[in-house]
């Protein structure tokens, strides 16, 4: 049997809920910034007006992501053979 308790105030889960629904639970935080927020809604507009805009992002992030490997794998690679030159 499936419930959902949602809980608005802050406070231990234990005080409001019984023992038993406190076993199996797991509590997300939906805490929202405007900032956070602002970023979503401008992500969705651009989804649904540009969407070679969205792919474009897309492409750049993990462009982005395969560069920091390659840096990181660079510096190691770099600390390695600094210490195998002294």
């Amino acid at each position: 049997k499936f419930r959902l308790f949602v809980l608005l105030r802050p406070g231990t889960p234990s005080d409001v809920l019984p023992v038993s629904a406190t076993c199996d639970m797991c509590a997300v935080n939906f805490t929202v910034t405007e900032h956070g927020l602002r970023d979503q809604l401008l992500a969705r507009v651009v989804r649904l007006e540009r969407p070679d805009l969205e792919a474009r992002m897309t492409s750049l992030v993990a462009d982005m992501n395969q560069m920091t490997v390659d840096l990181r794998a660079c510096e190691a690679r770099l600390l390695r053979d600094l210490s195998e030159a002294t």
